[in-house]
Order: C-alpha cells, then sequence, then structure tokens
C-alpha cells in the first residue's frame, strides 16, 4: 500500500569507488563490498532515497542518514533543495560529521 512513515533511518553505501582500496582490512575482508561502495561517487542513495522519502514521509517526519567525510554538505543541500528544513548534522567522536537528518515540511 502507500503507507507514510514517521521516520525513514538509513545508512547506505557511501564510500566512494575510488576511496575503497584504502579503507581497513576489517572493512574489506568482512562487509560485502555493495554495502560499502555505490561504485561510483558515494552519493548516488542519498538522492534516490531522498526522492523516495518525499513522497513516503508524512508532513513532519524525520529523515536519517549515516554520512561520510566530506559529505554532508552535499546531502544538506539535497534535503533542503527537496523540501526539508531543521537540518542538523551530528559529528562521531573523531569529530568528522557522521549523522545528517531533518524534517519535512
Amino acid at each position: 500500500g502507500n503507507h507514510l512513515f514517521d521516520s525513514i533511518v538509513s545508512n547506505p553505501p557511501y564510500v566512494n569507488v575510488d576511496e575503497y582500496p584504502t579503507l581497513q582490512n576489517e572493512i574489506t575482508m568482512y562487509e560485502p563490498r555493495n554495502a560499502v561502495t555505490d561504485e561510483d561517487d558515494g552519493l548516488r542513495f542519498y538522492k534516490k532515497i531522498i526522492e523516495f522519502s518525499t513522497e513516503r514521509l508524512k508532513d513532519g517526519g524525520s529523515l536519517f542518514f549515516e554520512i561520510g567525510m566530506g559529505q554532508s554538505n552535499y546531502v544538506r543541500l539535497l534535503m533542503s533543495e527537496n523540501g526539508f528544513e531543521e537540518i542538523k548534522i551530528v559529528k562521531d567522536y573523531q569529530q568528522i560529521d557522521r549523522v545528517i537528518y531533518g524534517i519535512k515540511k
């Protein structure tokens, strides 16, 4: 059916394919490659999920993502251009932008 969601939470494959060979062995040996990289710039799934969420989130619903280093400005812009507001970024323990979330208007 066409159920609307209160929240959507995603940890999409966000590693740029060019950065994949530089990842720690613990990641490349034990995580499926398609769980880590989109075989592109690392941003493809953000675009798709944001587009999906504009149709499937209730007004006032929340969208949460884990993001990679250097992706926060791009994802913030995508969210803003697609009707999200009150967009916030949470840093990880190394002070790197790691989570972004916003509210659908």
